[in-house]
């Protein structure tokens, strides 16, 4: 029976691929190349603009910044 719910366990945490389409891809892409270039360019209001308004930030060994007005 252990073994039964071993097996279970670990198949519920099995993640499934999800499928991409090219549109999904591009916009993907498109995102990270503008927080890249906007960074590279050092604009860090159009760095910040590419967040939610309640976004959480977790900068290393910072404090985490919640609130795009804050970044």
């Amino acid at each position: 029976m252990g073994v039964a719910v071993g097996v279970s366990l670990i198949a519920a945490c099995q993640t499934t691929a999800i499928d991409l389409t090219e549109q999904d891809r591009a916009a993907i892409e498109q995102v990270i190349d503008d927080v890249a270039g906007t960074l590279r360019a050092g604009d860090y209001v159009a760095w910040a603009e590419l967040f939610a308004e309640d976004a959480v930030i977790y900068p290393p060994n910072e404090p985490l910044v919640r609130g795009r007005d804050v970044l």
